[in-house]
């Protein structure tokens, strides 16, 4: 009877590991099997970050997203002692535009003066909150079309020149904002692509203190002391989708419980993968073109999220990037490591957070399925391969 009924379960368990066998890298020593568990709870956690330590700097509005941008040079750093500016102006070259060349109006964008403090880490959402108070210097158009001219200078007013060399903390700098909607133009920071950077070109002369001595041609190129972007996310939620963002550093948050898993301590996962699901029909979706997402996982320290999804906190053990596209709606994650030591300690199970790899990078928005999407083949899902003795 003993010899019938395990060879029974012999049968079984080769049946199991059927599902699954040429996904399991490692060859089963006993039992295996697979096991599916969709999402039971999920969540948008939005982290207040600073967004100024990034290489762009981004202008305009569109989607529901608006964004300013802010640049302090500091002239005195560089200025001989006796100086006589000819011209100090300002390059802006034209990185990314949304929607894209040939496809978005041209940006009519505000130069304003900024009357506060600020620094590249202080640039969260809010930051310039009461900005349509700030005086207008003057408006540059920032033309969009295939052909436009990508490099465009602004000129420096003497008034405003005068104020940087007063006093480094009453300077305070520019501030770049859309005066025009359905457009975002992207520059690049003191940070990016040495040809993109936007940078005060000071040219002028140098007169020696030597008695009789002529004065000398003397040009300088000086980067921002402080520049970054602010971006604020007015978009509504849809009911049974996620926002990822990039900009306002929105990010997902999935709880798979591993009851079924864990419910045998020996277990060993050989493979673990999250398949989560792009929503490409929700209109407020914003991806710069011929951009990619990319997403990365992170575990959770908890589940106090589950009544408060800002009261998260997240441990950054699993790192997995996966690319989406648009014809790619299908985010897979390899997460092997965390789910095993998951298994091994389950009340340690605080569920995953999926963010966006470069959050301070092109403002973007993509929607996913949630865990009550109506979809039920679009639900996350964690898939797990394992084998016990």
């Amino acid at each position: 009877m003993i010899a019938m009924l395990m060879a029974f379960l012999a049968g079984c368990a080769q049946r199991e590991t059927d599902i699954g066998s040429d996904l399991i890298p490692l060859q089963p020593q006993g039992n295996s099997g697979q096991t599916t568990i969709f999402a039971t709870h999920s969540a948008e956690w939005d982290r207040d970050l600073s967004t100024g330590r990034g290489s762009t700097l981004q202008v305009g509005e569109a989607r529901d997203f608006v964004t300013v941008s802010a640049l302090r040079f500091q002239p005195l750093d560089v200025l001989p002692d006796s100086f006589v500016l000819d011209t100090a102006r300002i390059r802006f070259r034209v990185d990314r535009i949304y929607p894209a060349r040939g496809e978005a109006p041209d940006l009519r964008m505000l130069i304003k003066q900024i009357p506060i403090a600020w620094y590249e880490d202080s640039l969260k959402e809010g930051t310039f909150a009461d900005r349509s108070s700030y005086p207008v210097i003057d408006t540059i158009l920032i033309p969009t079309g295939a052909g436009a001219v990508d490099s465009l200078y602004w000129k420096v007013p003497d008034s405003v020149w005068a104020s940087w060399l007063v006093d480094d903390s009453l300077n305070h700098g520019i501030l770049l904002e859309a005066d025009n909607p359905d457009v975002i133009v992207g520059f690049q920071t003191a940070e990016g692509a040495e040809n993109f950077r936007t940078f005060l070109e000071i040219i002028g002369q140098e007169f020696s203190t030597e008695e009789g001595a002529e004065p000398v041609a003397w040009d300088d190129t000086l980067y921002a002391t402080d520049d970054g972007y602010v971006a604020e996310d007015l978009s509504e939620p849809v009911p049974g989708r996620l926002r990822i963002s990039q900009g306002a550093y929105r990010r997902a948050l999935l709880y798979f419980p591993l009851d079924s898993v864990t419910s045998n301590p020996l277990r060993t996962v050989v493979r673990a993968r999250i398949h989560f699901f792009a929503d490409l029909g929700v209109p407020n979706s914003l991806v710069y073109s011929g951009s990619n997402f990319l997403y990365k996982d992170a575990s959770l320290a908890d589940t106090s999220w589950f009544a408060e999804p800002d009261s998260a906190s997240q441990s950054f053990v699993a790192v997995s990037s996966s690319s989406f596209g648009s014809d790619n709606t299908e985010i897979v994650f390899e997460n092997t490591s965390v789910v095993a030591s998951l298994v091994g300690n389950p009340e340690t199970n605080g569920g995953f957070s999926i963010q966006a790899t470069l959050e301070s990078d092109v403002v973007s928005r993509q929607f996913f399925h949630a865990y009550d999407s109506e979809v039920d083949s679009l639900r996350p899902r964690l898939e797990i391969w394992w084998v016990e003795p």
